[in-house]
């Protein structure tokens, strides 16, 4: 695993935290082990089932699924994601839903026909679990590499329930890539 070094901002933030979550003991060398942290790995067999098993259909929608902001620091890679499925004659292919209050122009216009709406409750539930694929994407982009390597996003576990397959795409230093 690479390392890297976060960002000062970052560091005191880390150290500010009353209690900081990691997700493996390289992501916490990388905080600098503070008093804080704590170890909490992802392990995909102990995520507890639903009281109730999920109704998964038969047909699942053929479309692969993403949940959730991409805004910030994910902007450029959904956009790269966007842009090929709708050149490729793709587009039926990919589903956003999640917050849109924060787009550019840009952003509206290329993800209007992937957008599902802000979907919340049994709607949410219904599109994760009817969904070919659940996304995770984690950023490539120079200047984000400490964000990839020492964050876990926490769409991984509310995925997981839904007994569908879970696709992570970022770089090989990346911690979900590295669990995936």
């Amino acid at each position: 695993v690479q390392t890297c070094a976060l960002p000062i901002c970052f560091q005191r933030m880390l150290r500010d935290c009353e209690v900081t979550l990691c997700a493996s003991p390289e992501i916490l060398a990388v905080a600098g082990s503070p008093p804080s942290a704590r170890l909490l790995f992802p392990i995909r067999d102990s995520i507890a089932p639903p009281a109730t098993a999920p109704t998964i259909p038969l047909e699942r929608t053929p479309a692969a699924l993403f949940a959730g902001r991409f805004d910030h620091f994910l902007g450029a890679e959904m956009k790269a994601l966007l842009r090929a499925a709708r050149d490729t004659g793709r587009a039926h292919l990919v589903r956003i839903i999640g917050p849109d209050q924060h787009w550019d122009q840009e952003t509206r216009e290329l993800a209007g026909p992937f957008y599902g709406g802000m979907l919340k409750g049994a709607d949410l539930q219904a599109a994760l679990s009817s969904a070919a694929v659940l996304l995770v994407l984690a950023p490539f982009s120079a200047g984000c590499e400490h964000i990839a390597h020492s964050s876990f996003p926490c769409k991984i576990t509310d995925y997981c329930p839904h007994s569908v397959p879970i696709l992570v795409w970022g770089p090989e230093s990346c911690s979900s890539v590295a669990w995936a």
